[in-house]
C-alpha cells in the first residue's frame, strides 16, 4: 500500500513538474507558486491534498494562457480579413480606421473586441456586396475569389449572376465609381 502512495505521489509531483516546463516557468517564479499556495517552495515538503491544489492552479493558468493565444490568434484572422477586405474596397488605412470608428466608436481595430471586429468585416462584406449589386464596385476576376473566400456567411454572399457580371467587366484592377 504504501509503494502505491509513493508511485501516485510521485506521478503527482510529475505532472506539476511537466505544467511547470509547459508554463515556461522559471525557477524562483515556480517557487512563489508553491509558497503562495502552502507556504513551502519543495513538491518534496507538501502534502498530497496541497499537491493536488498546486497541480489544478497550474492547470487552471495553463488553460487560461492557451485560451488567450487561441484569441490572439483568432483576432489576428480577422484583422487579415479586415486588411483584405479594405484592399478590396480601395481603402488605405485612414478609411478602414474612419469604418472602425463608425461601426464601434473605437480609433483602431486593435483596440477592437472580437465581436467587434465581427462587426466591421459584415459591415465591409455588405459595403462590398451593395457596391457589386448596384454596380459601382468591379473587380478583377481573382479580386473576387478574394472576396468570395472572405465572404462568411450565406446571406452575405453575391449570386452567380453578379459574378459573371464582374467576370464579364474583367478590369484590371478593383474601383469604386
Amino acid at each position: 500500500m504504501n509503494r502505491t502512495i509513493t508511485k501516485s505521489r510521485n506521478l503527482l509531483i510529475q505532472r506539476i513538474h511537466v505544467l511547470k516546463r509547459d508554463l515556461s516557468l522559471d525557477d524562483e517564479t515556480y517557487r512563489v507558486i508553491l509558497r503562495s499556495i502552502c507556504g513551502k517552495d519543495s513538491c518534496a515538503n507538501i502534502d498530497d491534498e496541497y499537491l493536488n491544489l498546486i497541480k489544478q492552479q497550474m492547470e487552471n493558468m495553463l488553460d487560461r494562457m492557451r485560451s488567450g493565444s487561441n484569441l490572439k490568434l483568432k483576432n489576428a484572422q480577422e484583422h487579415k480579413k479586415i486588411a483584405k477586405l479594405g484592399y478590396l474596397l480601395g481603402w488605405n488605412w485612414n478609411d478602414i480606421a474612419g469604418f472602425c470608428f463608425k461601426e464601434t466608436k473605437k480609433k483602431s481595430t486593435q483596440s477592437c473586441t472580437a465581436a467587434e471586429l465581427g462587426k466591421i468585416i459584415n459591415g465591409m462584406i455588405a459595403l462590398i456586396n451593395d457596391g457589386l449589386a448596384k454596380g459601382t464596385l468591379k473587380f478583377a476576376h481573382p479580386d473576387l475569389q478574394a472576396f468570395l473566400k472572405y465572404s462568411q456567411s450565406p446571406s452575405r454572399t453575391i449570386t452567380k449572376s453578379q459574378i459573371t457580371q464582374s467576370q464579364n467587366r474583367q478590369s484590371p484592377n478593383h474601383s469604386i465609381s
